[in-house]
């Protein structure tokens, strides 16, 4: 999955996303129970699905002098 062995990384983050996913579907549950709405919170919790993602970003071309610069004007 990852170039260049760097599976160790894989290896700590998947069981730290599957704690922090855990942990979220805790606390919404939590959150719709406070609210009065516990009964609306596994249709919720069945409608969705988060996904911790790292995108694989290409290095930052140090050698190009060119620098894209925003102007912005305040009316």
């Amino acid at each position: 999955m990852w170039p260049a062995g760097k599976d160790q990384f894989r290896e700590v983050i998947n069981p730290y996303a599957k704690l922090l996913g855990n942990f979220t579907e805790f606390a919404l549950e939590v959150v719709f129970e406070s609210y009065g709405a516990r009964k609306h919170y596994a249709s919720f919790a069945a409608s969705n699905s988060h996904v911790i993602r790292f995108l694989k970003y290409k290095p930052i071309d140090t050698d190009n002098k060119k620098r894209h610069k925003f102007k912005v004007s305040i009316p």
